[in-house]
């Protein structure tokens, strides 16, 4: 195991799966105390699970992170489990696909929109203000996707909460760059998790489409995605 980050606290939401457990298992391989957070006590413990090799290192806690309430609470539970927060990577996030004149008036827009964007907003609001009463350097990732450039049918409400999240992330950054806190978004590209497969289990043709599309003509794991968020918050790329 690497020392790299030895002692630093790391948040990692949506990280009972898929991206963002390989996101805290890169973290924790690195010597770094993680608190592992997903919508249900299940994901939770499955990533738990997953990571019980780096025993007392790695801590859960479910939380919605739509809920300030929540949310607030759970970096009260960090605080005094690590002592506070160094790294919040909030890659909590849903993908289903429909048409937009399928949808259900606002009920499927709002669905994305309030996890996806709305989420992203609570949760690095609230660990900003924790890095803020710190007074000690921090860094806030966000898992966003190359949707919130790249539009896909079906996919309207999901592309328009990644181009918030990424101007969002902008925007935090010019005003947490006076408290020394650096923020930045990470855009994977076509990425093969679960919720992928589920989104495109009744439309294969339309999955292969996109990823003759992709640079390398298939479809990412998501282990080599963790290595932009930790590149990202290493010491000395405060101006990245």
């Amino acid at each position: 195991m690497s020392c790299r980050r030895a002692g630093k606290r790391v948040l990692v939401t949506g990280a009972g799966r898929n991206i963002g457990l390989a996101i805290a298992r890169r973290y924790a391989g690195e010597g770094a105390r993680i608190l592992l957070n997903d919508l249900t006590p299940e994901r939770v413990a499955a990533g738990l699970s997953s990571l019980q090799s780096y025993g007392e290192q790695v801590a859960g806690y479910a939380a919605d992170v739509r809920s300030s309430a929540a949310v607030r609470d759970m970096l009260r539970f960090m605080r005094f489990r690590f002592g506070g927060i160094d790294v919040c990577v909030h890659c909590a996030g849903i993908y289903p696909n429909c048409l937009v004149l399928d949808m259900i008036e606002e009920e499927e827009w709002s669905a994305i929109i309030s996890v996806n964007l709305t989420g992203a907003f609570v949760v690095c609001q609230a660990a900003a203000r924790e890095m803020v009463e710190q007074r000690e350097v921090g860094y806030i990732i966000t898992i966003s996707s190359g949707s919130y450039f790249m539009g896909r049918v079906g996919s309207a409400h999901y592309c328009a909460s990644r181009a918030g999240l990424v101007m969002y992330t902008r925007v935090l950054d010019m005003e947490l760059a006076p408290y020394g806190i650096s923020v930045n978004s990470i855009a994977p590209g076509l990425v093969e998790t679960d919720l992928i497969s589920a989104a495109y289990r009744e439309n294969s043709s339309a999955k292969s489409r996109w990823a003759a599309l992709a640079a390398r003509g298939t479809w990412l794991q998501p282990a080599p995605c963790s290595l932009a968020p930790t590149a990202a918050t290493s010491p000395g790329t405060s101006f990245v």
